[in-house]
């Protein structure tokens, strides 16, 4: 998911963008609430605060005391500013198809936030914004971090839907519902052998692929209570999904900022011009960090 296109078809869907921020159970996840709650604590909003890579609005929404608060949202995506101008009426949105963020909205604003956002567009993006800054302006960011908690999480769900691709499992699960009707014999014993493969693996199976393999094996199993092409349509829909989560879930691996990326941003425009810090982000009782925290404060 690296070009606009596919970006406004993610956000054409209307996703629950709020799923990234569950726990194992399904609850939200409050921590980033309470961040972002303690960060405008006390902040001058008059000036006002920009979003980039807003997406629809998922940010502002959590923060209460931003009702007053002069709000804009900078995004790549069409669908996506739509969404975020239904939730917030009166902000302002800015359409960036480019890789480099553009200096005038930044520049207008006092408070520059992203959450999970900037680090799509590259280190050399966030590398950009201190320069564009006003005088006496802030910067703060929670950016995907490598090896954390959200990397470690998908990329081991991109590694088990990665497997069923290449085990070719939804075209021999087809293969199967076709024999089904043509040759109940053959179907038995290719069934026997795509059971045995898909349980070979059973260490494996997490998330959508889980969802995948569990589903397929009552269906096949229990294939005469079925239509076979009702079987059919579910595994040409669950593929479909699937493949769309296989490229949202690698891109957000690929650009998750390791320790040496973080090295590169902290070390760059620290002196005259302003300070960076950054810090690993912890959800409540893991063990893994989340994210990183970062900011940069422009001097007067």
């Amino acid at each position: 998911m690296n070009s606009v296109t596919e970006w406004n078809e993610y956000w054409s869907t209307k996703p629950q963008e709020e799923a990234l921020f569950t726990d194992a159970s399904g609850k939200a996840i409050g921590d980033f609430k309470v961040y972002w709650a303690e960060y405008f604590r006390n902040k001058n909003l008059s000036s006002g605060v920009i979003d980039i890579a807003c997406g629809s609005g998922s940010l502002f929404a959590s923060v209460g005391q931003l009702s007053t608060a002069k709000l804009s949202g900078l995004d790549c995506s069409q669908n996506a500013l739509a969404l975020f101008s239904k939730r917030f009426p009166t902000a302002d949105t800015f359409l960036n198809t480019s890789s480099e963020l553009p200096k005038e909205p930044i520049s207008s604003h006092a408070i520059i936030v992203s959450q999970f956002g900037i680090e799509y567009l590259g280190v050399d993006a966030i590398l950009s914004v201190p320069e564009m800054m006003s005088a006496g302006a802030e910067f703060n960011a929670l950016c995907h971090y490598k090896d954390g908690h959200i990397h470690a999480r998908y990329s081991n769900e991109k590694a088990s839907l990665s497997l069923l691709f290449t085990l070719r499992a939804f075209d021999k699960a087809r293969e199967i519902c076709q024999l089904l009707e043509d040759d109940g014999t053959a179907a038995a014993i290719k069934k026997e052998h795509f059971f045995s493969h898909i349980t070979m693996h059973r260490d494996k199976w997490n998330g959508g692929s889980l969802y995948f393999v569990q589903g397929i094996y009552q269906m096949l199993s229990n294939s005469a209570s079925y239509d076979t092409n009702d079987i059919i349509d579910w595994i040409n829909g669950i593929e479909v999904q699937l493949r769309q989560s296989f490229e949202r879930i690698s891109t957000i691996c690929d650009v998750a900022l390791s320790a040496s990326d973080i090295d590169v941003i902290t070390k760059s425009a620290t002196g005259e011009s302003g300070t960076w810090s950054s810090s690993p982000f912890f959800l409540e009782g893991s063990t893994l960090p989340v994210a990183w925290s970062l900011s940069f404060k422009k001097n007067n």
